[in-house]
């Protein structure tokens, strides 16, 4: 059967777009370093790399989670670190006070010295990070301590403990209340230290003694506190190493799904080309008006 001159045409036309195609695949491929450019491309490979997206945007999340969480935490173990040592500093001085060869006059200077270890612990108990007190519990605006006017202290803020998810299912505490370092009960740390100063001041010895018990007692307080504080940085730190080894595993995937093979690439860059001079090259020893007839 004779076959026409348009069904020749035609066909060279499409094995020369065939071509043409094949050639821009590859060289985009070379050029890229990727073989997935549209979901058509890989279908399943394609909705593999979307569900990897989404669990990279949840990881860095929590990074950013993890980041604030660090932030809060460092805060506030370096204010109880402070306050610890505080509590050392008026234990010592009130053992020295109460050793039987002070003079009350020594223990009154101890007590006015005291006084301003009283003043600083106060001001610990009162630290605020861009206006967010931290030891308020959830009332964050709220200073949590008040001087009543009988000189004692009271707690304005809850004892709420405020949480920051920092993997999928795993939370840590970021804050500590007042109630639980400054005004524990059985431990009123800030109301026993001024109860003790005026003790030194009025030679209270039997009463000096009790308080400094108390005040030992609440530097077991902040030891716990300390230890809460010190087990949540551990905990974000861990997170932060798992997510870190997840997010690699997943760039790992990203580039075995999405990149290309570039011995391939290349290899088959050149075969296209080659394929394409071949058919640009059966086009030019065609007669020039079956090609301009049918060119459209």
């Amino acid at each position: 059967m004779r076959i026409s001159e348009n069904t020749m045409v035609q066909e060279y036309l499409r094995n020369l777009e065939d071509a043409r195609l094949r050639w821009y695949e590859w060289n985009r491929r070379v050029s890229t370093g990727k073989r997935i450019h549209a979901p058509s491309d890989a279908p399943a490979d394609s909705a593999r790399l979307v569900r990897i997206q989404d669990e990279v945007s949840r990881i860095n999340q929590y990074f950013r989670n993890i980041s604030r969480a660090g932030v809060k935490l460092g805060n506030a173990s370096s204010t109880l670190n402070s306050l610890r040592n505080a509590v050392i500093q008026a234990s010592e001085r009130t053992i020295f006070a109460l050793n039987g060869t002070t003079s009350e006059e020594s223990r009154r200077a101890i007590a006015h010295d005291l006084r301003g270890l009283l003043e600083g612990i106060v001001q610990l108990a009162s630290t605020s990070v861009d206006g967010v007190y931290l030891f308020s519990g959830s009332r964050v605006d709220q200073n949590p301590m008040q001087r009543e006017a009988d000189g004692t202290y009271t707690y304005r803020g809850d004892e709420v403990g405020l949480e920051i998810e920092i993997s999928e299912g795993e939370r840590v505490r970021v804050n500590v209340a007042g109630t639980e370092v400054f005004l524990a009960p059985g431990a009123d740390l800030i109301n026993t230290l001024k109860a003790l100063i005026d003790q030194l001041e009025n030679s209270d010895i039997d009463g000096a003694t009790l308080s400094l018990e108390a005040l030992q007692e609440a530097g077991k307080v902040i030891d716990r506190a300390r230890f809460s504080i010190g087990y949540g940085l551990q905990k974000i730190e861990a997170a932060q190493t798992r997510l870190e080894s997840r997010l690699l595993d997943l760039t790992s995937e990203v580039s075995r799904l999405e990149d290309a093979n570039m011995a391939e690439a290349i290899s088959r860059m050149v075969q296209s080309e080659t394929a394409l001079s071949a058919s640009l090259g059966a086009g030019a020893r065609m007669r020039q008006g079956n090609l301009f007839d049918y060119l459209g």
